[in-house]
């Protein structure tokens, strides 16, 4: 299925996150110091008219739980909005993005047992995991997440999001072999995506080699995947398995509802 076939509303939970990842812009003071939480009378508004299909007639059946936090941390907001998408239609596909830092055993269980897809952000093995992506008090998770990646994938689908960073770019055939040693069969990996900066005669400096290093790396990782039975994918070919002439679902009437009450495109 091409990407933008995908018919989903997106619940941005929070900009709040139990992790403090180096790449990410969540991790700043100014968005841990004032966080913001969606609304659930807005969230229950966007998924009414997108399972409706008010007023474009395209209705939505997957409820994806997304967020440039950890949409987890709002668990009750997850389980309200879960409960009212399924009285609207029950057979709603229900799927997840997250760190895998789930906040008790009990969410854990819940997930597992409710979600279609659980989509975990884990970078590599804890070396690297540890370095890039600490909790709030410099500490390392990756041992408590890959418990819960295990645990998850007992009663559902669960895949791997992984950012490239620089320790794993001539690596990526050998994560595809870590997430398989971990039990996950369906993997995407995704450059890291560097800061464009301004230089002192006032141009961007925008790193396009690396991007070119990355899929030199990535073509090795897909054959090995291949090898092993092992789906491997990023984010710049989810539209190579089948012919479109769309490229991403961001000109399509498929909502992503934001913590401050905007509605933006879904990417």
């Amino acid at each position: 299925m091409t990407h933008c076939s995908k018919q989903a509303v997106t619940v941005n939970t929070t900009n709040r996150c139990n992790l403090r990842c180096e790449y990410c812009m969540a991790s700043s003071g100014s968005e841990q110091d004032n966080p913001i939480t969606i609304e659930l009378a807005f969230a229950k508004k966007g998924i009414f008219d997108a399972i409706k299909g008010v007023p474009t007639g395209i209705k939505a059946t997957t409820l994806r739980f997304f967020s440039h936090g950890e949409p987890t941390q709002e668990m009750d907001i997850i389980k309200e909005c879960v409960e009212y998408a399924r009285s609207l239609n029950p057979t709603i596909r229900l799927e997840l993005q997250t760190n895998g830092l789930f906040q008790t055993t009990e969410d854990t269980e819940w997930i597992a047992k409710n979600f279609t897809a659980v989509w975990f952000s884990l970078d590599g093995p804890k070396e690297v995991n540890d370095k890039y992506r600490p909790d709030p008090d410099g500490y390392g998770r990756t041992s408590e997440i890959e418990e819960n990646l295990k645990f998850v994938q007992k009663y559902t689908f669960a895949g791997i999001r992984s950012t490239i960073v620089e320790e794993t770019m001539d690596k990526q055939d050998l994560l595809v072999d870590y997430y398989h040693n971990l039990g996950v069969k369906n993997i995407c990996l995704n450059p890291l995506i560097k800061q464009i900066v301004r230089n002192e005669s006032g141009n961007t400096e925008v790193t396009k080699d690396d991007i070119m290093l990355f899929s030199q790396y990535f073509l090795k990782a897909y054959k090995r995947g291949d090898a092993i039975g092992v789906t491997v994918l990023s984010s710049l070919t989810f539209n190579f398995d089948e012919k479109t002439a769309v490229a991403c679902r961001s000109c399509l009437p498929m909502p992503q509802l934001n913590p401050d009450s905007s509605v933006s495109s879904v990417m």
